[in-house]
């Protein structure tokens, strides 16, 4: 419902505030298209309506997922029927574009009918059942890439599956190659290669029954959904996931030849990886697992090659440390607090330097120290924390090392004009005064 505010004092209606409001007329529309069916004459016409309705799916709420589910789950069937491009073009897109429904509503479907599992679910159906009229089949939208290649297993050299990240969706492109190692692929590319005796693990019938490989990839926000992560988990997926896939072929465990797979880092400065792929034991909750996955090689900042011994969905476990969080406003608020701090103690000191008889004091002579201390610590902390100064591994540690120093003489003549007062209150004769700031200074500035 919208809701218009009035302005107080003057009594001018605001215009109203229309973020709570829901469209009806998705639902509706979605509510139309399972009303009507979806049967192999209608299927083209009822997916192309479906991307044009998940074109708006960040306005989705729960049960409008839950319906473009239903539809996608009913159009499965249908698959092997249709033509590829009817598909890649409507059927895909429309998963793809599902994907990008808010975080929080995808949270709720799941957990109310596990609607994001039905979503890999669809996925793997769509590589498994599409028509294979081409030797492979492969393509790449913004959330989602699948690629599917026929194989003979008297012909079997391995297969490598590829993404090419690039500066928008018409630059990156996925790949499919019958070889596990091909000379022409660019060094940047998120892959994964099956080995060629890949296929020596499966048994008789198994070698005789198989058509094709699949491959899908994708970034993490379905699993992260499905785990239903905390933002405050260090360990975050720090790469595309990759899954390999053989239709029919429940699972293939414990190969001679380990499955290699190369992850781009997506945030450089993540530390401690480790390869893991997604274990979806009976009677466990869903989760990555590196049991049997291997970190190969480490390039930190650029990428990780991996290896393990089994098939499933691939990706890359990183600590990710949020280290560009910080406010320019609140970065700028500090250095102008610890400016103006530096300028008045600066001119504390001017004052009781200047005036003989405030000189003479000993209570001026103990502010003097500590407003010195003070005053540096400021000038050092508005020098020393500049990307000029802390990009500098031994300049930002010798800013640490200055910085603890004059923080702790600060201590020192804070708790020696303590001790001053109390004395002062308490001893009636001020004979300890005669050693007392030759010990202060050497107590404070030496320690």
């Amino acid at each position: 419902m919208a809701s218009p505010k009035c302005l107080p004092f003057t009594g001018i209606w605001q215009k109203p505030d229309i973020s709570q409001c829901y469209d009806m007329t998705i639902t509706q529309q979605l509510k139309n298209i399972i009303n009507e069916g979806i049967d192999i004459g209608n299927i083209e016409e009822k997916s192309k309506e479906l991307v044009n309705i998940s074109q708006k799916s960040v306005y989705f709420k729960e049960e409008d997922i839950n319906f473009a589910v239903d539809i996608q789950e009913k159009m499965v069937p249908l698959i092997s029927n249709v033509s590829t491009n009817i598909v890649l073009n409507y059927i895909l897109l429309g998963i793809n574009n599902m994907i990008n429904v808010p975080e929080t509503v995808l949270v709720q479907a799941e957990h109310a009918n596990k609607t994001v599992n039905r979503m890999l679910d669809i996925i793997e159906a769509i590589t498994e059942k599409i028509s294979l009229e081409e030797p492979q089949v492969r393509t790449l939208y913004s959330n989602l890439g699948i690629g599917v290649t026929k194989v003979e297993n008297g012909t079997f050299d391995g297969v490598f599956y590829g993404i090419l990240d690039g500066n928008n969706e018409t630059e990156a492109k996925n790949m499919i190659y019958n070889s596990m190692q091909p000379q022409q692929v660019d060094t940047t590319v998120n892959f994964i290669s099956l080995p060629k005796s890949l296929l020596k693990h499966l048994k008789a019938d198994e070698q005789s029954s198989i058509s094709r490989i699949s491959f899908s990839s994708m970034h993490d926000k379905l699993y992260r959904v499905i785990r239903s992560s905390s933002t405050k988990e260090i360990a975050k997926i720090n790469s595309y996931i990759i899954a390999a896939n053989i239709p029919n072929i429940e699972s293939i465990t414990n190969l001679d030849e380990p499955v290699a797979m190369s992850f781009n880092l997506i945030i450089q400065n993540a530390t401690n990886p480790r390869c893991v792929y997604w274990d979806e034991s009976p009677g466990q909750e869903p989760k990555w697992s590196s049991k049997g996955c291997d970190v190969f090689r480490y390039v930190p900042g650029k990428k990780v090659v991996c290896s393990c011994n089994h098939l499933t969905s691939f990706a890359l476990l990183m600590d990710i440390y949020e280290t560009n969080i910080t406010n320019p406003f609140l970065s700028m608020i500090s250095y102008i607090g610890c400016g103006i701090s530096a300028v008045f103690l600066i001119l504390t000191i001017l004052i009781h330097v200047c005036f003989k008889k405030l000189r003479k004091l000993m209570t001026s002579k103990i502010l003097v120290n500590l407003c010195s201390s003070l005053a540096v610590t400021n000038l050092i902390f508005l020098v020393g924390t500049h990307p000029y100064a802390t990009d500098i591994t031994a300049v930002c540690k010798a800013v640490a090392v200055v910085l603890h120093y004059f923080l702790m003489t600060s201590i020192m003549w804070t708790t020696i004009e303590a001790l001053h007062v109390f004395l002062a209150v308490v001893v009636v004769f001020k004979v300890f005064e005669k050693s007392f700031m030759r010990r202060s200074l050497i107590l404070a500035w030496g320690m």
